[in-house]
């Protein structure tokens, strides 16, 4: 079987990465995240989402604010993470 060598356009893929479909899907992907987190947070926990765009690629973040002890006793943030899928 004969080696086959591919060769990535890294200023291509860096377009892809940081495209507006890219962070509007990782955006939906975070709402679906914090909205699972918010079903199991406390009361007073926030839960905030958030996206931008970075040199190489879009990013998105779920935060909880006033949720450390509970997110160390119920790991309500972090058990919401397969919402992403």
């Amino acid at each position: 079987m004969a080696n086959t060598e591919i060769k990535l356009n890294k200023s291509g893929v860096r377009a892809i990465l940081r495209s507006d479909s890219v962070e509007r899907d990782l955006l939906l992907r975070a709402g679906r995240v914090a909205a699972a987190a918010q079903a199991n947070a406390p009361e007073n926990v926030e839960i905030r989402v958030d996206s931008s765009k970075g040199a190489n690629r879009a990013r998105a973040t779920v935060v909880a604010l006033g949720g450390a002890k509970a997110e160390l006793e119920d790991r309500f943030l972090s058990s919401a993470i397969d919402a992403a899928r």
